[in-house]
């Protein structure tokens, strides 16, 4: 009733043209009620602190959101 379901995957390029790799291991996902604001907004990717090797930590005003990277 009125809620929305944010989902997040993040990739990269390969080496080879057209084929990227999926970086994190578990889908990301964020339920907001009421809000305009965009999926970008809605994760924090303006406030991403990247904590170097293991991924990054979005900050938003609806979660806080680690995502580790599956980088092997």
């Amino acid at each position: 009733m009125g809620e929305t379901n944010h989902f997040y995957n993040f990739y990269r390029n390969t080496t080879f043209p057209m084929v990227i790799k999926k970086l994190n291991k578990e889908l990301v996902s964020i339920v907001t009620r009421g809000t305009y604001d965009d999926n970008l907004e809605v994760l924090g990717i303006n406030q991403a602190k990247w904590i170097e090797g293991e991924g990054v930590v979005f900050y938003s005003n609806y979660a806080k959101t680690k995502v580790e990277f599956n980088i092997k």
